[in-house]
């Protein structure tokens, strides 16, 4: 509850400055593969918005720019997720650190259609969304960085996730969150989860 309530204003405060700082006065990245990657595609959209539910849950609504057009996507965050541990022995990730629903991605509208399309597109995958799902929920892990501290620093959250067509068990993707910066990245963990992270993000009609 004390995190919670902590998360709560600090968000309320940056968002003070979010009013300071109109959305039209700051230019769009172009949702593109970051060509420093080194063969993945890793994509970067700017963080519009920031706010908190109730609950403490951070909501960040970032976005890029493609043909003119507006690609969104909101990202929830919630509250009691800690520093991620390895398993000494295993090398996986301890399972105090993992948490189900941890992290969310959410649809805003049409936006969030065209960047689902768009990462596609990049991703060059045979299927071929129309829309994002309303609400996908990752079990996510602190890879790096401290969620408790995600205000004023850097954090990489492993995202990990059941394939619906069950052609891979699970796949997973990597989501760096620079409140800082005021940026957030979709980053490649394995190209091969390519066509998997697809389909979790998106549907073939509505």
């Amino acid at each position: 509850m004390r995190l919670a309530l902590m998360i709560a204003m600090v968000v309320l405060a940056t968002m003070s400055v979010f009013a300071q700082n109109p959305e039209n006065t700051v230019k769009l990245p172009e949702v593109k593969c970051d060509s420093v990657a080194e063969g993945f595609c890793d994509i970067a959209l700017a963080i519009r918005q920031k706010s908190a539910a109730e609950d403490g849950t951070l909501l960040l609504t970032a976005a890029g720019t493609r043909k003119n057009q507006r690609l969104e996507l909101r990202v929830a965050i919630a509250p009691e997720m800690k520093r991620g541990d390895m398993n000494p022995v295993t090398g996986a990730p301890q399972t105090y650190s993992l948490q189900r629903g941890g992290v969310r991605f959410e649809r805003t509208g049409e936006a969030s259609d065209r960047l689902v399309g768009r990462l596609a597109e990049l991703y060059q995958t045979k299927f071929r969304p129309v829309m994002m799902d309303n609400d996908i929920h990752f079990t996510a892990f602190a890879f790096r960085g401290d969620p408790e501290k995600i205000t004023v620093q850097d954090v990489l959250f492993e995202l990990y996730h059941e394939d619906p067509s069950n052609q891979v068990p699970q796949c997973e993707l990597l989501l760096d969150v620079n409140l800082p910066a005021n940026e957030v990245r979709i980053r490649e963990k394995n190209q091969d989860f390519r066509e998997c992270v697809v389909r979790i993000l998106g549907v073939v009609s509505k």
